[in-house]
Parts: structure tokens; C-alpha cells; sequence
């Protein structure tokens, strides 16, 4: 079970430093508010059409129009129906306090169902055992078991054995956890705030989502053999993962310092959205706001001119989805300098695919071969062939009709790897060098449309080339 966003009450501002719902993007509540009210447009519209006069040619355009209008309704309540849950307008509100403590059954290392009640019988005995010098008591052992949003806070949980658990979404805030065993721990969106860490075991632990503000910092050697060390994100206190990327960088662990500092950078692009989302439920027009989302304003008393239209908003929304777009899903904020040239491995490949339909479709020619002057001893000038083949199946049967396809496949495959390396810095060719490897002297020249799509791919591999070469040597994301 893991922590309900939705339930927070009230909703804080994300410039308030306090735990923040999941909100979504003011595009995306703008295209359901319009898909809401275009059934009711799309309803009015085959209504009033219905009863024009109209002609014998006209009636088979009438018939589809139900059919357009039954699509777009599917389309429209699909969107919505994806939209959070609101809760029930009489349902009981909880504070922060009690969805932090709210007390949940759990499973032991055996898969079986326990009580609250064991949990707490659990950690009397474990304090029993920390208080006499191991003497009397039991030690804690959660090897395997199932604590997804346990509320753990303010425990003293020093040695205690969570090897192998889940403790996704776990409240762990204050929690004394030094010297415990979380040797591949699932601690993914748990809460390690002000948690101690000191000479824990955190050695390939799954801290994707976490929140990491502990209040000291487990061995650096186990530290760096944590996973997905570049999903951590932080809700308030920045502090204790910028040390541990310093930390990192002075012990000669780059590769996690990178890692956590691109987690940093990500995080403080998604808060940025964040503010500008929660700016926008408060300033948005109120036909774009759901019923909830209208409510919430009353109740917090948002008292402001509507504004969407700001150029603040929509500045910080386009700057989320290009710092996602060119930074995060390319090099993960320069922490990944082989995802540039994966991408571009798979770009050459779409796009040979793209090319290879393209010149199969195309009713006219759209590439050309051009030879140039004296090429295999020709003392003519320079010639332009077109790029087609004999499909009809005539010339050979079946054999020329494979052959004449496995001709187009290498020729798209060619020119999309040529697209590619379409790139020269002052000596630095690498066009003109691929072409050494051929044997006879040609290039390609896309007609029309083609060369605008091969225009794009070249501007995407010089982008992702940089995007590498910046990822590997330098330090501009950091």
C-alpha cells in the first residue's frame, strides 16, 4: 500500500516547502477541459446538421457522422476517465500527521498476513534486546517481508535485519537505523528524512524515488554500489545529496557523483514545474479547473485575476518539456554519455525504415545517385541516377522480386548511414571519410520533401554527437 498523494488536505503550494501531491501538467488539464466540452459541441452540431436539407451526395457524408462523433466521445472519456480520483465530498479528510502514522497490516518473510499489532510487538522486543546488551529480547528480522508504506518513524531500529524487503513507500523519518542490514532493500518513495544512516549495509539497495535527506550518511564504499542512485530525488532539504555527491567526487567514485548530481538537477527542473503548476490551479480561468480544483480555491481562498495566459507559465512549462526532452531522455542531465550514441544507432535504423517505405511508395523518384566526372574511367560529366528498382516481378519471378528489395533495403540503409555522418568541423569529415570505404565515388541527393527529413536527421546526430562528447569530457551539467 502505498502513500495516497490525492488525500493530502490541505493542498499546499509547492513553494511551501511541504509534501507535494502529484499534479498534472496545465497542457494536459487544458486538452481534458476541451475534449469535456467538445462532446457537448460535437452533440449540438450532429443535431442541428441532421436537420439541414440536404442532397442524395450529401447522405453518405451523413452517415459517418455518428460514427465521428461515437469516436471522439470514446476519445474524450478515456482522457477523462484517466484522471485522478477525486475523493468522495463527505469522506473524511486526513491531516499529515495521520497518513504518516496510519497503522497498515503487513507481511512477514513467509508471505503471511500481520497485524499492526505484531509489528509493534516486533519492535518492543527488538528495543528490549538494543536496552540489555543483547541479553533479553529479540532482534528484528524482516528478511523478505512486505512493510510498503509501514509508518516507521521514530524508531530505534539500530542492527536490525532488513535484507531483502520491500519498503516501498516506508515512513522512515527520524528513524535510527545504523548499523541495520538493507542488503538489497527495495526502498522505492520511502522516506529517509533525518533517518540516521551511519555503517548501514545499503549495498544494492533500490532507492529509485526515495526521498534522501537522512540526517548522517552509511560507508561511501556501500554507498556507491546503491542502485538507481539517479532516480533519488529529495522533498525540501537539497543538502545531504549534494554532500554525497562531493563526498563521491573527493573519493574518486565519479560515476555516482555524476549520477547524483544529474538526480539533483532533475529534481529541481520537476519542482520548478511543480510551483508553475500549482501557480496555474491557482490562476487558471474556471472553466479549465475541474469541480475538485474549484473547491480547493475556495477553500484556500485564491483570490488572484486570472491570468493563464502569463508568460511566466508557459515559459516554465516549455523550459520542463525541453529539459526533459534534450537533457533528461538523452543523457540523463550528462550522467549517461552512451545513450547519445544508442539513440543515434537507433535513429539510423527508423530512419532507414522510413526511407525504405518512402522510396518503395513514392509514385516519382526522390533520390538520386550523383556520380561525378570521370568516375570508372567515364571522361563525361557528371551524372545523376535515381534510386528505383523493378518490382513487378517480371524479370526473374520471385527471385527478381526479393532481389529488387534487398537492392532498396541497402540503398535505404546507405542513405540513412550517410545522413547520419553528414557532419564535417574544419579537418574533421566523417562524411567524407565513410565515402572512402566505398568503391565507387557517389553521394546521394533526397528530392523535396526526403531531403527536409534527412535535414532533420542530420540536425538530431550532430545534436546527440555534442549532447556524447559533452556527457563524457566536460562539465557543463554539473
Amino acid at each position: 500500500m502505498s502513500w495516497n498523494w490525492t488525500s493530502l488536505e490541505p493542498r499546499k503550494r509547492a513553494d511551501s516547502g511541504g509534501l507535494q501531491p502529484l499534479r498534472f501538467s496545465f497542457l494536459e488539464r487544458f486538452a481534458r477541459r476541451a475534449f469535456k466540452r467538445l462532446n457537448f459541441v460535437c452533440l449540438v452540431a450532429h443535431s442541428w446538421v441532421s436537420y439541414l436539407p440536404h442532397t442524395r451526395e450529401d447522405s453518405a457524408w451523413m452517415k459517418k457522422t455518428p460514427l465521428l462523433y461515437l469516436s471522439i466521445l470514446l476519445l474524450s472519456q478515456s482522457l477523462l476517465l484517466s484522471q485522478q480520483t477525486q475523493p468522495a465530498p463527505n469522506a473524511p479528510k486526513m491531516s499529515l500527521f495521520e497518513i504518516l502514522n496510519k497503522k497498515i497490516p503487513w507481511k512477514d518473510g513467509d508471505g503471511k498476513t500481520r497485524s499492526p499489532e505484531d509489528l509493534e510487538e516486533i519492535i518492543e522486543q527488538h528495543k528490549l534486546w538494543l536496552s540489555s546488551d543483547k541479553k533479553a529480547g529479540t532482534k528484528a528480522n524482516f528478511f523478505k517481508a512486505d512493510l510498503r508504506g509501514e509508518p516507521l518513524n521514530d524508531i530505534d531500529l539500530r542492527e536490525a535485519n532488513f535484507s531483502f524487503a520491500d519498503l516501498s513507500g516506508a515512513k522512515l523519518v527520524g528513524t535510527d537505523l545504523r548499523g541495520a542490514a538493507l542488503l538489497l532493500t527495495r526502498l522505492h518513495g520511502a522516506f529517509l528524512i533525518e533517518t540516521e544512516l551511519e555503517d548501514a549495509d545499503v549495498v544494492a539497495a533500490d532507492v529509485a524515488g526515495a526521498y534522501f535527506e537522512p540526517h548522517s550518511l552509511p560507508d561511501l564504499s556501500k554507498m556507491a554500489r546503491v542502485q538507481n542512485l539517479y532516480d533519488v530525488t529529495y522533498n525540501a532539504n537539497p543538502q545531504p545529496l549534494y554532500e554525497l555527491g562531493t563526498k563521491f567526487q573527493n573519493s574518486g567514485f565519479f560515476t555516482q557523483s555524476s549520477l547524483v548530481m544529474g538526480a539533483l538537477k532533475k529534481t529541481e527542473v520537476l519542482k520548478e514545474h511543480g510551483r508553475a503548476s500549482a501557480t496555474w490551479e491557482t490562476c487558471a480561468p474556471k472553466w479549465m479547473l475541474t469541480a475538485a480544483q474549484q473547491q480547493d480555491r475556495k477553500r484556500i481562498g485564491a483570490n488572484c485575476r486570472e491570468r493563464f495566459w502569463e508568460f511566466s507559465l508557459i515559459r516554465a512549462e516549455l523550459s520542463y518539456v525541453l529539459s526533459t526532452v534534450m537533457f533528461d531522455w538523452t543523457c540523463q542531465y550528462g550522467t549517461n554519455a552512451i545513450r547519445p550514441l544508442l539513440l543515434i544507432f537507433w535513429f539510423w535504423l527508423v530512419f532507414a525504415v522510413v526511407y525504405f517505405f518512402w522510396l518503395r511508395l513514392s509514385p516519382q523518384p526522390v533520390l538520386c545517385r550523383v556520380y561525378p566526372q570521370g568516375t570508372d574511367g567515364d571522361t563525361n560529366a557528371a551524372r545523376n541516377e535515381t534510386v528505383t528498382y523493378d518490382f513487378s516481378g517480371k524479370k526473374g519471378g520471385l527471385l527478381g522480386f526479393l532481389h529488387g528489395h534487398a537492392k532498396l533495403v541497402r540503398a535505404s540503409l546507405g542513405f540513412s548511414l550517410f545522413t547520419t555522418f553528414n557532419l564535417s568541423f574544419k579537418e574533421l569529415d566523417f562524411g567524407r571519410w565513410l565515402h572512402l570505404l566505398t568503391r565507387t565515388e557517389f553521394s546521394y541527393k533526397p528530392i523535396g520533401w526526403l531531403r527536409v527529413v534527412a535535414g532533420f536527421q542530420s540536425l538530431f546526430t550532430f545534436y546527440l554527437l555534442i549532447v556524447a562528447v559533452l556527457s563524457y569530457f566536460g562539465e557543463q551539467f554539473k
